[in-house]
């Protein structure tokens, strides 16, 4: 397992961890963790992407892959997205408004 913890220029900082099936000839992604934590202003702590291992219970509600909205208790069913398109996300494209809404 990869775990990798970074800043963005917003002042946010985020990790990652990426788990590899490496017993095929090319290594496999079965699972990962993006999470995002926003400053303390913002009224949303965190965002995180998830892909869990196969065979996890998500899986059968069809959510292996999702997005926790700045609580773990409330899922939301995303279409996947590959690692290098989430730290994209992070880096560039996750803009922090300056008056976000009520």
């Amino acid at each position: 397992m990869l775990s990798i913890q970074l800043f963005n220029c917003d002042g946010c900082w985020f990790d990652f961890a990426i788990l590899v099936n490496e017993n095929f000839k090319e290594p496999e992604i079965i699972g990962f963790n993006f999470e995002i934590r926003f400053m303390d202003s913002n009224p949303t702590k965190f965002l995180r992407f998830d892909l869990n291992l196969p065979e996890h219970n998500n899986e059968d509600k069809g959510k292996r892959f999702h997005i926790h909205p700045g609580n773990d208790d409330f899922m939301i069913h995303a279409s996947p997205m590959s690692p290098l398109e989430i730290l994209h996300l992070f880096l560039y494209d996750l803009k922090i408004p300056e008056r976000p809404r009520s």
